[in-house]
């Protein structure tokens, strides 16, 4: 079964690919990050045990989520169980 072509290894998929980015809230082990970064995608991993600075109950973290959310970059989320 082929793969769709957003996950080829071409540089044109990979050039649209970095432009865009995935969004991982309550990341955890960020697996999924992972998954996508091995495919060339942008991903942010948010997640209290990556430090105060991924605390979302700080409202300057939320402020910079929400900013990131209303980015035309912004191609996904995942908010997993807290």
């Amino acid at each position: 079964e082929r793969a769709p072509a957003v996950f080829e290894r071409d540089q044109e998929a990979k050039a649209a690919a970095a432009k865009y980015f995935f969004i991982e809230l309550f990341a955890g082990s960020a697996r999924l990050t992972q998954t996508l970064q091995a495919r060339g995608f942008r991903c942010i991993a948010v997640d209290i045990a990556n430090g105060p600075h991924h605390d979302l109950m700080v409202e300057r973290v939320r402020r910079r989520i929400r900013r990131l959310l209303k980015s035309s970059f912004c191609f996904g989320v995942l908010a997993g169980v807290p």
